[in-house]
Parts: C-alpha cells; sequence; structure tokens
C-alpha cells in the first residue's frame, strides 16, 4: 500500500486527474448522453475541489458534518455538478 501511495504522490499536481476527469466528463456526456453528472468531496480536501471547478462544475452545496472520515471524525462535504447544456457551452468544448 505506501508504495502505491508514494507512486500516486509522485504523479501529484501534474494534470493528470484534469486530465482523467475532463475526459470522464467528455464520455459521460459525448459518449453516454447523460444530463448531469456531480461530485462530491470533503471540503478540507482543496485538490479535489479544485479539479472538479477546473473541469467546469459548480459548487451546488457545503454540508456541516456531512461524512464519517474513516479518523473517526464527522467532515464538511461538498457537492459539485455539471450540466450537459453547460458543459456543451464551456470554452474548453468550443
Amino acid at each position: 500500500m505506501d508504495s502505491e501511495r508514494s507512486a500516486v504522490a509522485s504523479l501529484a499536481g501534474r494534470g493528470y486527474g484534469t486530465e482523467y476527469a475532463a475526459a470522464l466528463m467528455a464520455i459521460a456526456f459525448d459518449g453516454l448522453g447523460v444530463r448531469r453528472v456531480e461530485a462530491n468531496c470533503f471540503a478540507d480536501n482543496l485538490a479535489s475541489r479544485r479539479l472538479m471547478e477546473k473541469i467546469g462544475m459548480r459548487l451546488e452545496g457545503h454540508f456541516r458534518e456531512d461524512s464519517l472520515h474513516r479518523s473517526g471524525r464527522w467532515l464538511d462535504g461538498m457537492s459539485f455538478a455539471l450540466l450537459a447544456s453547460e458543459y456543451r457551452s464551456s470554452p474548453a468544448e468550443s
């Protein structure tokens, strides 16, 4: 497990997550024809929040003590979403 974490950590900040997430959006909207994509993260997870904003998702809610973390603490959660119409009108798609 530690070697997997260090391998993933060595890739952090290189844009692979953003590229992967953008590809998933293209599959969802262009390939599968879905109307809406939703994603959630812990509010403290700034990298995930930035990624979702970077691919055009908008914040829909901030939920206090919404998720039980493996540490045993309750953490705030955030919900993001993007509609197909928003995806198709985004500058990245044009």
